[in-house]
């Protein structure tokens, strides 16, 4: 499936980022013309979340999440070089010997 940009979906309440998670699986699955399979996703989905023990941060992964960290450092007002989702990910290349589980993953 072709994926859709997570930046529309987020926002920033004081402290907080909050997700739409049911605008961004209608976006999703308009995008890729699955919309009647909307049903099916939002079941597969809440399935999933409810497997999900750990905090959210530790199950991210790819260039969504990164997308996410750029976006977070420009919101609250971080570093303006960085925020950008090529800098996090070349961020996470040059760091990745010194990151336990990216060095772990790259091996």
């Amino acid at each position: 499936m072709k994926w859709v940009a997570l930046k529309k979906y987020v926002t920033r309440i004081d402290d907080t980022i909050e997700f739409d998670a049911e605008r961004y699986v209608t976006a999703l699955l308009n995008s890729n013309s699955r919309l009647a399979n909307k049903r099916e996703f939002s079941d597969s989905y809440a399935a999933w979340m409810q497997k999900l023990t750990c905090d959210a941060r530790d199950a991210s992964r790819g260039h969504d999440y990164c997308e996410l960290i750029a976006w977070a450092m420009k919101e609250f007002d971080g570093q303006k070089e960085f925020a950008t989702t090529a800098a996090v990910e070349r961020l996470f290349v040059l760091l990745s010997r010194s990151i336990q589980t990216i060095h772990q993953e790259l091996q």
